[in-house]
């Protein structure tokens, strides 16, 4: 339970983070898309598994937007977590997915 609300706190700080990136970066700056990928490993350890993607999946569209290359550090850590939320998925059962990644 205490893990929880530091999980929690931490995302707070990383939804102001976002909103402050976005608006005096703009939606589409490559540090937007750190901080995206920063909420998705929140999102990961938590087994929000459906949050973790859709996040995932907005910053690899910003990253690649900002034309960073496969070889940069950002986009290498977040296709690291696409592999690991990728192999998370494909060992559990067809219904668990749907559970874990609905919450």
């Amino acid at each position: 339970h205490a893990q929880a609300k530091y999980f929690d706190v931490a995302m707070e700080y990383y939804e102001e983070s976002l909103r402050l990136r976005t608006d005096v970066l703009g939606r589409n700056h490559f540090k937007v898309g750190k901080t995206l990928t920063h909420m998705a490993a929140v999102h990961y350890v938590q087994k929000d598994y459906k949050a973790t993607k859709i996040i995932c999946e907005d910053a690899l569209a910003i990253f690649k937007h900002e034309k960073l290359s496969e070889d940069h550090p950002y986009m290498r850590e977040l296709k690291h977590m696409m592999r690991k939320l990728d192999k998370k998925l494909s060992r559990l059962p067809g219904k668990q997915i749907l559970e874990k990644s609905m919450r």
